[in-house]
């Protein structure tokens, strides 16, 4: 209640963009808009891969039980807090693509991690001390991970912002229900260890979909069925 009376008093309106169905398609087939859209479901299928499960996994890790798991996930939720502080400056000195890899790396690393110690537990004390900086950078890498995608989707379809964030949120949201399934899967089938390690394996193979990934200053247009496919000097490859 008190969040939706700070929105009313303090966001202004922003009248939405208007976009008929031919331009939604046009958005849609743009090769750029796809491998975004890839990039935040495995972004997040990686994340909620290990968050959706994290009360057996640290059971396994350190024999705590839900005071532990809620003490991590605050600290989780800190990270983003911080990552979503710091991700700003981050993408205005650097580029976009490359910010994109060096966060789903460090976010692989942080599952890998957490894999480790879940496979190496239970040890109360060592292991649960090691999981809080590991939850805090992997909640720091993941939102800063989602605010870059967002970015991304916004430089390739700056005509179309509202339409291109639908797609992103689409994509995040579709993420998380996928991942219930793989973790629920991965768990039954293996063990606490392999939830986290395999969302590490996620996050490393996303590294693949960071294609057409504009620069900040660049202002590339939202494809439609008669535009040239951008050449390399129009957009970054990395």
């Amino acid at each position: 209640m008190v969040t939706a009376v700070l929105i009313a008093i303090l966001l202004p309106d922003v009248r939405p963009a208007t976009a008929g169905a031919a331009r939604r398609a046009d958005l849609a087939r743009s090769p750029g808009i796809r491998w975004a859209a890839a990039t935040t479901f495995a972004l997040f299928l990686a994340a909620y891969t290990l968050y959706t499960y994290l009360s057996p996994v640290v059971a396994k890790a350190t024999g705590r039980g839900t005071s532990a798991v809620a003490m991590l996930m605050v600290t989780f939720g800190a990270g983003g807090l911080i990552g979503g502080r710091l991700i700003g400056h981050v993408l205005a000195r650097f580029d976009l693509g490359h910010s994109l890899r060096t966060i789903l790396t460090v976010v692989a690393s942080a599952l890998v991690a957490i894999a480790a110690l879940t496979a190496t537990g239970p040890h109360q004390g060592t292991n649960l001390v090691l999981l809080f900086p590991a939850m805090l950078i992997l909640g720091a890498a993941w939102w800063s991970g989602g605010i870059s995608q967002q970015t991304r989707f916004v430089l390739l379809a700056p005509g179309q912002r509202s339409t291109a964030l639908s797609v992103h949120f689409s994509a995040q949201f579709l993420g998380v229900a996928a991942a219930g399934a793989l973790g629920g899967i991965t768990l039954t089938t293996f063990s606490p260890a392999s939830v986290p390690l395999a969302a590490a394996v996620i996050a490393l193979l996303a590294q693949l979909t960071i294609k057409w990934t504009p620069n900040r200053s660049s202002s590339a247009p939202v494809p439609n069925s008669a535009a040239r496919v951008p050449a390399v000097s129009d957009r970054r490859r990395i």
